[in-house]
């Protein structure tokens, strides 16, 4: 369901103003605003109950690499602070982009950094989904765009930065930039106060080798990596992205479809709090909570056994 598709949703099911439905979810007033602004205002809060939600985890995009005697690297260092942006996308063509194209509409560029496929497939359906763009020259907008090799597509816009929130611990690794990734190591998570402690402090902060340990600094997610580097190694990670703020009519949520109708019963929820509706508060409540342990089930960490101690 797209954005404006929900804000009906809600108006159908909350018999709202007369069951007119919005035809866009700009320029409205009154009722039909404040659905709007109650469907946007959902799907955020629910991306705020976690912080490490999988649909808001951006993989394969950070990177680094470091300087001999350099330990410590900024989210700016990796490139993922203000070079990268998302806009949804919907194409029937017949071949799929690949990472490394640039995506072109009029005099604005972009390098594609990851594609997410959320709707149907390449080249026999209209595949839907999103692009994370590197280093945009300027601000794509919904309409028409060429992909290199002549592929089209449809922006369904707008373009929305990439605002980071907090790192994936465990997903860092590590290689020697000149002998390649056949060498690649996990880097182990450490607290920041274990990383100050062993990697500097006195004969330790003149140690220089290949990094095993990493941490970040609490107040700016600094990367502090240990030990000290001694040569230029590679450094990947995945992060968490700040909830994504619906915009625009055919905004579509990063979750599957079957979870969508969380967000129109969130929204419900707070239509029936705004109208001191109890009955419509209960039946909101009562459809939105199962679907919220769904979402928890599928994209959340999976809790499991540790292994024994012996």
């Amino acid at each position: 369901m797209t954005f404006l598709e929900m804000c009906q949703a809600v108006v159908s099911e909350g018999g709202i103003s007369n069951d007119v439905a919005p035809t866009a979810v700009t320029g409205q007033v009154d009722q039909l605003a404040r659905v709007v602004n109650w469907v946007s205002r959902a799907w955020v809060e629910i991306q705020e109950k976690h912080i490490d939600w999988d649909f808001l985890r951006v993989e394969d995009v950070a990177t680094t690499t470091t300087s001999a005697g350099q330990y410590i690297y900024t989210p700016d260092d990796f490139g993922i602070v203000d070079g990268y942006s998302e806009i949804g996308f919907n194409t029937g063509g017949a071949a799929a982009p690949a990472v490394g194209n640039t995506l072109t509409q009029g005099a604005i560029t972009g390098t594609i950094k990851k594609i997410i496929l959320q709707f149907g497939d390449w080249g026999t359906t209209t595949a839907i989904g999103k692009l994370i763009l590197s280093s945009p020259s300027g601000n794509f907008a919904a309409g028409a765009a060429t992909i290199t090799g002549g592929l089209t597509c449809t922006l369904t816009g707008p373009q929305q930065a990439i605002n980071f929130n907090s790192w994936a611990w465990g997903s860092f690794r590590v290689y020697n930039t000149t002998d390649g990734t056949a060498g690649e190591t996990l880097l182990t998570p450490r607290t920041y106060p274990y990383m100050r402690d062993v990697y500097l402090f006195g004969g330790t902060r003149d140690t220089r080798t290949r990094p095993d340990s990493v941490s970040a600094i609490p107040s700016n997610h600094s990367v502090v990596l240990g030990p000290i580097p001694d040569d230029g190694y590679t450094v990947t990670a995945d992060f968490y992205k700040q909830p994504i703020v619906l915009a625009a009519d055919g905004d579509i949520p990063d979750v599957h479809p079957q979870h969508h109708m969380i967000i129109v019963y969130r929204a419900l929820w707070k239509y029936g709090l705004y109208e001191s509706a109890g009955e419509m508060v209960s039946y909101a409540r009562s459809e939105y909570e199962p679907k919220l342990y769904a979402m928890n089930r599928e994209f959340r960490p999976v809790m499991r056994l540790g292994g024994s101690l012996a």
